[in-house]
């Protein structure tokens, strides 16, 4: 830099005209050349029925990890009296800005989301127990999925767009400086990283908060669809004239209910979990079978009840009125003949 600032071209003209050759190397070496060789390596033909029509993500993450990576190169090299010192000192760079970045998704996703439980003060449906929750709808302004998707990306994309203009923009100053001390780099480099983290964060905390939100409203359309099923059930049961005590007794149900009263009460008693499990199979076994005292029990009942059955026939009437045959009497023994003189 000291002949440099010899020449009569301004130390800003000077910078631009480094910062065009720069992009021009590295948008020709790092993305027109290996397109190239792609290209005319392999068949427009082949090339399409291997990778198909690619989306956009992969290329917007191709082009960010380009971007990021010259835009920290050009940072160490404005920083860096020497291409040595540039070279060593951009591994480093990503490697911290790599690491910061994993910290920050283990902190969002593990830690606050799993390990401190629910932030964002959302019920757990799993127990749902309340068939009012299911009348709830979505606020206006609550985002859709795919919507919420499409943030997510373009938010990304925007906050990295950002970071890189103030990492150009600070290595544009540092460049225009005889001198850059380590702890003024580390102070940059720390502030900017910070600021890029620190977003990360609250936009991770943001989408997810979105994200869970959406999520509850979206499981409660799903339960409210489902309850609209078990209705059907209930009703089908009710004109198959199965609302009677020997199926509603074991739902500690004692009185005929209606049947969008009948599936309100299970979710209200047995909550909305066993009703996805136990409702439509109790109302699909067969009745117990016949009217005689000695009837046969359905074996789920009794699995139900801990008892234990045993299979048995219908015995018949006329057995019962006619007695059995009295059986034989047994041969008397002769009378042996008198001993001799006797």
């Amino acid at each position: 830099l000291e002949w440099q600032r010899t020449q009569p071209i301004p130390m800003a003209s000077q910078w631009r005209i480094k910062l065009g050759v720069t992009t021009g190397l590295a948008l020709t070496l790092g993305l027109v050349l290996p397109a190239a060789l792609v290209w005319l390596g392999f068949d427009a033909k082949a090339l399409s029925a291997t990778f198909g029509t690619p989306d956009w993500q992969p290329i917007a993450v191709y082009a960010m990890g380009l971007g990021i990576l010259f835009t920290v190169s050009l940072y160490a090299s404005s920083v860096s009296q020497s291409s040595m010192k540039a070279v060593a000192l951009a591994p480093l760079l990503l490697a911290s800005l790599c690491a910061a970045g994993a910290l920050t998704v283990w902190g969002v996703v593990t830690v606050l989301d799993q390990h401190w439980g629910n932030l964002w003060l959302w019920p757990v449906l799993d127990g749902l127990s309340d068939p009012a929750l299911l009348n709830q709808m979505p606020p206006a302004w609550l985002p859709t999925g795919p919507t919420l998707r499409w943030i997510t990306q373009f938010g990304a994309i925007l906050i990295g767009g950002i970071w890189v203009c103030f990492l150009v923009r600070n290595a544009r100053l540092n460049a225009q400086r005889l001198r850059s001390t380590g702890s003024a780099v580390w102070r940059q480099w720390g502030q900017l990283s910070g600021a890029l983290l620190l977003t990360l964060l609250l936009g991770g905390l943001l989408i997810i908060g979105l994200s869970r939100e959406r999520g509850y409203y979206d499981q409660l359309s799903s339960f409210k669809f489902r309850r609209e099923a078990f209705i059907q059930v209930a009703r089908k049961a009710e004109q198959e004239g199965k609302f009677m005590p020997e199926y509603l007794s074991p739902l500690e149900i004692t009185n005929r209910l209606a049947p969008e009263a009948l599936v309100d009460a299970l979710i209200r008693q047995q909550g909305f979990r066993w009703l996805s499990q136990g409702f439509v199979r109790h109302f699909e076994r067969k009745p117990v079978v016949g009217s005689h005292p000695h009837f046969l029990m359905d074996p789920g009942l009794a699995r139900r009840y801990g008892l234990q059955t045993h299979r048995t026939s219908p015995t018949n009437a006329t057995s019962l009125s006619t007695p059995p045959p009295t059986p034989p009497k047994a041969a008397t023994n002769p009378p042996t003949n008198p001993a001799p003189g006797q």
